[in-house]
């Protein structure tokens, strides 16, 4: 008899004789072969059923079925391993007896995930006779899509849960992508944000490194090379936010060259070294100004530097002092009483000593002097840095008397002992709660009472003054944070001062 594969275009002819049916019948013998090779080595299980959905012929192989050529004579049912007639790889063979083509997706009892098309193969006379299927065993291709999709939801997780600032932009430097912590960092939704374009004349622009970090992607654009950056970017609100990471090259959703960003927000890291490098200018303008010898001290009471007061007390270079002992100028006597209060500062059962010392230089010379020493401690309470302030004392008396009329206000005082401490002017003001124009009324008192003004009259910058206040006397060599040494007078009331 005759059959046929109805295709959805026409009928096509397959030849089959006696009890079987083959597809390469009436075929060329090079067309049949080509043919029988391709069936049997694809991925793809081919099945030809009669009426009663007995396999009549098979090839091809997929997941279950290796030899495909053992499933002639054997029910539908037993290749598909189900005895349910409904079953979604059966069911289409039922369609497909009713002259219909059907397409499906369906699991066999072992797990695997197979795509099937079927169609009717159909009689001389035009009726179905039978269906002919085709099976792909796509099992690991949905494997692999889930895996796919488990890792982009691992990796957008990654995304949006880090607390990096992470965003991407196209080749026309447009954002495109931006996480939750960019998003937090520059306070704004993310549709403010997709289809940006960063500009260097932003307002509050001037100071920050927009123009650098376009001329970095660009860069990356073009190398391929991924670089580190950092620089500062305006926030909306006008402050600038200082970032540190990398830019590195990645292709955009259409193949085009984009960049990604991921950088760290240091605005409070790099906001503490500022604030540490002014702390530690203010210190060094004073401890290079100060009329009072200043020695730091290790915590095993060897010095680490020493101010140029110092050095002439002692008659030493920097070199000759540092990394040297304390007692490298002072007597024996000196070192004996020395040595067991400064273990008892160490070990925390005092927080400072006072000492009257004789300073040896390298001369020789004997001078009577007052040894103050204070601990600097870490948070934590161990010994970080120690103090040393000696100040030379005169031959018949241990004191210097300061006018009267040189003595600060107590509004005076509290501005002077918190500048001798490192504090901003607005901070003063903040802490004091005065205005800004109170304390620099104040400053301004306190230059002329001292008379701390530099030659022809030019105004004394800040560490002039509080060496000039130590020189004096008025404040006390050995207390810290730094404290005036006198009672104060009453503070004046000015009009505007604060």
């Amino acid at each position: 008899m005759t059959t046929g594969i109805d295709n959805g275009r026409g009928t096509g002819r397959v030849r089959t004789t006696g009890g079987g049916a083959g597809p390469s019948r009436g075929l060329g013998p090079d067309a049949a072969a080509a043919l029988a090779r391709v069936l049997d080595t694809a991925p793809l299980l081919v099945l030809v059923t009669d009426a009663d959905l007995r396999i009549t012929w098979a090839a091809g192989e997929a997941t279950g079925h290796p030899d495909a050529r053992t499933l002639i004579g054997r029910s539908a049912g037993e290749a598909f391993g189900t005895d349910d007639p409904d079953h979604p790889c059966i069911a289409p063979l039922r369609i497909a007896l009713g002259g219909e083509q059907a397409r499906a997706q369906c699991r066999r009892p072992d797990g695997a995930r197979l795509d099937q098309w079927t169609g009717p193969l159909r009689a001389d006379g035009g009726e179905p006779g039978g269906a002919v299927a085709l099976v792909l065993d796509v099992t690991d291709a949905e494997r692999a899509g889930r895996r796919a999709e488990v890792a982009e939801e691992k990796f957008r997780r990654l995304v949006d849960n880090s607390p990096a600032v992470i965003d991407v932009r196209d080749a026309d430097d447009r954002i495109t992508q931006a996480n939750p912590a960019f998003l937090r960092t520059f306070g704004v939704g993310l549709a403010d944000v997709v289809g940006y374009r960063p500009r260097p004349d932003l307002p509050g622009a001037d100071d920050s490194d927009v123009a650098d970090l376009l001329d970095t992607g660009r860069r990356v654009r073009e190398s391929g090379a991924s670089r580190v950056w950092q620089g500062r970017i305006p926030h909306p609100d006008g402050h600038l936010v200082d970032l540190h990471g990398h830019v590195f090259a990645l292709p955009t959703e259409d193949g085009g060259p984009g960049v990604g960003e991921v950088f760290v927000d240091v605005t409070a890291l790099e906001r503490a070294r500022r604030e540490l490098a002014d702390s530690e200018q203010r210190f060094r303008a004073l401890f290079n100004a100060a009329d009072i010898g200043v020695l730091l001290l290790a915590p095993d009471a060897r010095v680490v530097d020493a101010n140029p007061a110092a050095l002439r007390l002692t008659g030493r270079t920097p070199q000759q002092v540092r990394g040297q002992p304390i007692d490298i100028a002072l007597t024996a006597a000196d070192v004996e009483r020395h040595d067991p209060l400064w273990a008892e500062l160490v070990a925390g059962r005092r927080s400072r000593y006072d000492l009257t010392v004789t300073v040896r230089s390298a001369e020789g010379r004997q001078r009577p002097a007052r040894l103050t020493v204070t601990l600097v401690r870490t948070r934590e309470g161990a010994p970080a840095l120690g103090l040393g302030l000696v100040a030379p004392l005169a031959a018949d008396a241990e004191t210097v008397t300061v006018p009267a009329r040189s003595m600060p206000s107590a509004g005076e005082a509290a501005v002077l002992e918190r500048l001798a401490a490192g504090a901003s002017l607005q901070q003063i003001a903040t802490d004091l709660g005065m205005s800004r124009r109170g304390v620099d009324y104040r400053i301004t008192r306190l230059r002329h009472k001292l008379r701390a003004d530099g030659p022809g009259g030019a105004p004394a910058n800040s560490a002039a003054l509080i060496a000039r206040a130590y020189a004096l006397g008025i404040l006390h060599p050995a207390v810290w944070p730094p404290r005036v040494a006198e009672p104060q007078q009453p503070d004046e009331r000015t009009e505007g001062a604060g």
